[in-house]
């Protein structure tokens, strides 16, 4: 059996600092594979100390969800430290400019291609 853990990664960001992308690999056996659930605001996700607007708990939502159905997944959390940024990185180009419409391609291609 494999322990949970979380990793930490810093990945390049435009123009700007690293942007900070936590990894939570939920406990699991040695050759079993997991979905992948990639969310936004990953400064809110794990834990309560990070959060400047509540955190939504999802290490214990993961555990639990293992626990009621055996079902279970990797979480990728994207942090977004700048509120200024944030409706320019989300927003639909048919309804605004997305700024950095090859960042989150980048982010998904970079975890991808990282073993953990």
């Amino acid at each position: 059996m494999i322990q949970e853990k979380i990793v930490d990664l810093h990945l390049p960001y435009p123009n700007e600092k690293d942007r900070l992308v936590r990894v939570y690999i939920p406990e699991h056996d040695e050759n079993q594979t997991l979905p992948v659930i990639y969310m936004t605001d990953g400064q809110n996700l794990f834990e309560e100390e990070n959060c400047k607007y509540g955190c939504w708990h999802i290490r214990e939502a993961v555990r639990e969800e293992f626990k009621n159905t055996g079902k279970s997944a990797v979480i990728v959390g994207i942090y977004n430290d700048n509120p200024k940024k944030r409706g320019k990185e989300l927003t639909p180009k048919s309804i605004g400019k997305f700024q950095y419409p090859s960042f989150m391609a980048k982010i998904m291609i970079s975890l991808f291609l990282k073993p953990f």
